[in-house]
């Protein structure tokens, strides 16, 4: 029930406010020969329809500002992301596939809490990334691992012009 009135809580408002002038409409009319009851009843449907446009700002608010926060949490995993991708052409070391891999747990653990299910397979889907990249001075294994570096990178990319519409 919480996730309900938290999903819907400006609609739920806005429904008492439209419910509340119309019963104060017709009561006014009623009693159109008390003024005090009259008034007072446009008085709580103006404060209803207050709240009502108001709690729909802060609802509007609070979803800016998520996506903002999410945009820059994705822009914190690009930058490790361009961080691992930088040591591609280090052929006296191993490739970085424990640090990717854990890199991309951390990612996945992220967008499964805050996005759902399906930012975490589109992830680790190579589908429409440029799987053509390659850094330049580096030997098999290396680029494998960098390749997908650049595949969760691109997603990340994508996934943060699409939060930040």
């Amino acid at each position: 029930m919480g996730n309900f009135i938290a999903g819907y809580g400006t609609e739920i408002v806005a429904a008492f406010a439209v419910a509340n002038g119309f019963i104060a409409l017709v009561v006014g009319q009623i009693l159109k020969h008390r003024p005090r009851i009259r008034s007072g009843l446009i008085v709580i449907a103006g404060l209803l329809s207050a709240a009502a446009v108001g709690a729909s700002f802060y609802k509007r608010h609070e979803e800016i500002a998520r996506r903002e926060e999410i945009r820059v949490q994705l822009g914190k995993f690009m930058g490790e992301g361009l961080d691992l991708m930088g040591h591609c052409s280090e052929k006296n070391s191993l490739p970085m596939r424990i640090e990717t891999d854990e890199w991309f747990k951390r990612i996945a653990a992220y967008l499964e809490h805050n996005l759902g299910h399906s930012y975490v397979v589109r992830l680790a889907s190579p589908a429409g990334a440029p799987i053509n990249s390659a850094c330049k001075d580096a030997d098999g294994p290396h680029n494998e691992v960098y390749k997908v570096q650049s595949i969760i990178n691109f997603r990340l990319d994508e996934f943060s012009k699409e939060i930040g519409f």
